[in-house]
């Protein structure tokens, strides 16, 4: 019940449609990180969709298959800490943007090469910046658990640690968004 509460709270954040489904299956090759949800392109879900859980973001819809109850066929989505999603943020108390990529160790992201003059600091909170037009604004992402000099020493290399509910959330929310983002010609 306590899950049901958060999530449907969740919901409340959020300016696009939301629709809740279960997690049925987790999927671990020890590469990527994945779980499959009860939803499907019947369900109005797209490719690129945000994931989210009542801690924050979870991924991204990257495979979608028709729902049907008789034949288990469900949709499969990409964590944010699997080592081939990156997701665009805004460090909350800097107001530094960046990438954070995941390091496919299942629990932290990674942001690296930042200009070495910012002023991000352990503790910071991290969320989604809303500039890829795909994750809305304000999307907890994490927090950050260590900043270090990168390898050149002009830039920063950021650790961030990811919400520990994420890949073991029994509900997630699915943000109905627009995936066909499109630049204009400049």
């Amino acid at each position: 019940n306590r899950v049901l509460k958060e999530m449907l709270q969740q919901k409340t954040l959020y300016t696009a449609k939301t629709g809740m489904f279960e997690v049925r299956r987790a999927l671990s090759d020890g590469f990527t990180q994945r779980y499959q949800i009860d939803g499907g392109s019947n369900d109005g879900l797209e490719v690129g969709m945000p994931v989210v859980t009542e801690a924050g973001l979870a991924g991204q819809l990257v495979v979608l298959f028709q729902s049907h109850e008789l034949l288990g066929v469900v949709l499969v989505n990409q964590l944010i800490q699997d080592k081939n999603q990156e997701v665009p943020v805004l460090f909350t108390t800097s107001h530094v943007r960046g990438i954070v990529r995941g390091s496919g160790d299942g629990t932290t992201l990674q942001s690296r090469d930042l200009p070495f003059s910012d002023k991000i600091r352990v503790g910071e909170k991290v969320v989604t910046s809303g500039l890829d037009g795909i994750y809305p604004k304000g999307i907890p992402v994490g927090v950050v658990t260590k900043v270090e000099p990168g390898d050149s020493g002009s830039y920063i290399d950021v650790t961030v640690s990811s919400p520990k509910s994420i890949g073991t959330s029994e509900y997630v929310l699915v943000l109905y968004v627009d995936t066909k983002v499109e630049l204009p010609d400049l």
